[in-house]
Parts: structure tokens; sequence; C-alpha cells
């Protein structure tokens, strides 16, 4: 059933903490869960939806991922005043990135544009997002929490 296949999506070798798989399948199911059922929506109504992920943390913070919110920032590119001095060039580059991405999206209706890695709208039958990974570079790729996001989505339609 569900849980076996859970426990096999999330911790197949048996040795993940409880406290950390309690943090993944919360997050998944309170806030990637939530971003893909909603790209699904709007693309079921015809219209493009552009999934990412922020995974970016800025260099300064000790933090294993990046929190909710903190991507803001990023996008309205004011990464030196919400860190200051201990901003690094990686920190700029990844607001920079973003920031275009956005501008883009509100002045054309696609965040895509020169020097961008191309981001594709959202397909249902190609679980591809936009990652804004720990190196501070964007990718368009496939989903790596598509099969655990699938177990969250079968989990919710039960209830």
């Amino acid at each position: 059933g569900h849980s076996t296949q859970a426990r096999m999506t999330y911790d197949a070798n048996g040795d993940t903490p409880l406290p950390v798989l309690n943090y993944q399948i919360g997050q998944n199911a309170q806030m990637q869960e939530p971003a893909r059922f909603v790209a699904k929506r709007i693309s079921d109504m015809g219209k493009q939806a552009y999934l990412y992920r922020f995974g970016y943390v800025a260099q300064t913070l000790d933090k294993p991922g990046a929190e909710h919110a903190s991507e803001i920032p990023y996008f309205f590119n004011t990464v030196q005043a919400k860190y200051g001095h201990v901003t690094t060039e990686q920190d700029k580059q990844a607001a920079k990135i973003m920031h275009r991405y956005v501008t883009n999206f509100i002045k054309l209706g696609t965040p895509n544009g020169p020097g961008l890695p191309k981001w594709s709208a959202f397909k249902h039958d190609e679980p591809f997002l936009l990652q804004m990974n720990k190196a501070g570079t964007a990718e368009f790729l496939p989903d790596p929490l598509q099969a655990r996001l699938n177990i969250t989505e079968a989990k919710a339609e039960q209830q």
C-alpha cells in the first residue's frame, strides 16, 4: 500500500532520522505538492504556469536549505540590502538570475530571455521545474521530488 511505497520513496535504506523524514514529508505536503497542484490547475485551464523550487541559501547563512520566503530578496534583487557587507558575488549572481526571470515575466508574459536557462511552462506529463540550486545557478530539470509528491497527492485525494 501507500505506507510501504512511501517508506521506500522517502527512506529506501531505512537510515534517515525520524525528524528529517517528518520535515521532508511536511515540506512536501505543505509547500511542494500544493505548488504543483496549483500549476496543474492553471495548466488545465489552458494557461501557462512556471513552476520553480528555490534551493539557494545565501553564503553567509549556515543552513541546510532555503527557508520559506527566503527567495524574495532574490526575486526583487535586494540581497545586498538584506545581507549587507557579507553579501557574496554568488549571492548577487543568484539574485540577478531570479530578478531577470521575474522582470521578463512581468514585461513579456514569459520568464525566458537571452542568457538565461530556458524555463518551459509546466506540463502534467513532463514534470520539470526550474531549480535554483545551492551553487546559485538555475537549471530546468525533471522534478527530483516527483515520486514523493505523487505519494503526497494520492494521500491528499483519499482524505
